[in-house]
């Protein structure tokens, strides 16, 4: 299965491609919650955290990608989901 992830405000390159992507939304679930998942940098020090534990051996750690949206957001944060 595959799966992208967004998230708003949509835009050109608002996505990240999750290599596993049942263990990358089981994680944000067991963590935020069910989808939608809205976080902002309240979020960041959870999802730091996530990154640390990563190792399904993706070029680009997803838990980072969702910290670097949440950074450039600003202060009104994130809506984030997948789309299978």
């Amino acid at each position: 299965m595959s799966a992208t992830i967004y998230w708003k405000p949509l835009g050109d390159g608002m996505h990240i491609d999750v290599a596993a992507p049942s263990a990358f939304i089981q994680a944000m679930t067991v963590a935020f919650g069910s989808y939608p998942w809205r976080l902002n940098k309240n979020h960041i020090e959870r999802l730091s955290g996530m990154a640390a534990m990563n190792t399904d051996g993706a070029k680009r750690n997803p838990f980072e990608a969702v910290i670097d949206a949440i950074n450039q957001s600003g202060f009104q944060g994130i809506e984030l989901w997948p789309e299978y």
